[in-house]
Protein backbone atom coordinates (compact mmCIF):
# COMPACT_ATOMS: atom_id res chain seq x y z
CA UNK A 1 0.00 0.00 0.00
CA UNK A 2 1.23 3.52 -0.89
CA UNK A 3 -0.71 6.51 0.45
CA UNK A 4 -3.68 4.10 1.18
CA UNK A 5 -3.28 2.46 -2.45
CA UNK A 6 -2.63 -0.52 -3.38
CA UNK A 7 0.03 -0.81 -6.12
CA UNK A 8 0.88 -3.87 -8.24
CA UNK A 9 4.34 -4.61 -9.51
CA UNK A 10 5.29 -6.44 -12.04
CA UNK A 11 8.61 -7.87 -13.62
CA UNK A 12 10.00 -8.41 -16.91
CA UNK A 13 13.14 -9.72 -17.22
CA UNK A 14 15.71 -11.16 -20.28
CA UNK A 15 18.33 -13.75 -19.66
CA UNK A 16 21.29 -14.45 -21.88
CA UNK A 17 24.64 -17.29 -20.98
CA UNK A 18 27.76 -16.18 -21.68
CA UNK A 19 29.61 -17.80 -24.77
CA UNK A 20 32.99 -16.65 -26.93
CA UNK A 21 30.89 -13.48 -28.10
CA UNK A 22 32.04 -11.51 -25.24
CA UNK A 23 29.99 -9.27 -22.86
CA UNK A 24 28.39 -6.70 -25.43
CA UNK A 25 26.94 -9.80 -27.39
CA UNK A 26 25.53 -11.05 -24.07
CA UNK A 27 24.50 -8.10 -23.20
CA UNK A 28 22.40 -7.64 -26.47
CA UNK A 29 21.05 -11.10 -25.96
CA UNK A 30 19.48 -10.05 -22.98
CA UNK A 31 18.67 -6.75 -24.36
CA UNK A 32 16.71 -8.20 -26.78
CA UNK A 33 15.08 -11.10 -24.71
CA UNK A 34 13.66 -8.66 -22.13
CA UNK A 35 12.49 -6.51 -24.76
CA UNK A 36 10.81 -9.66 -26.38
CA UNK A 37 9.32 -10.48 -22.93
CA UNK A 38 7.69 -7.27 -22.73
CA UNK A 39 6.31 -7.14 -26.43
CA UNK A 40 4.56 -10.66 -25.15
CA UNK A 41 2.25 -9.02 -22.82
CA UNK A 42 5.10 -7.70 -19.53
CA UNK A 43 5.19 -10.04 -16.64
CA UNK A 44 7.26 -12.30 -18.28
CA UNK A 45 10.83 -13.67 -18.84
CA UNK A 46 11.93 -14.14 -21.91
CA UNK A 47 15.65 -16.93 -22.59
CA UNK A 48 18.42 -15.71 -25.66
CA UNK A 49 18.22 -17.45 -28.36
Amino acid sequence: MVDGRAVRVTASGGVASIDDGGSKAVMRSADAALYRAKRDGRNRLRLAA
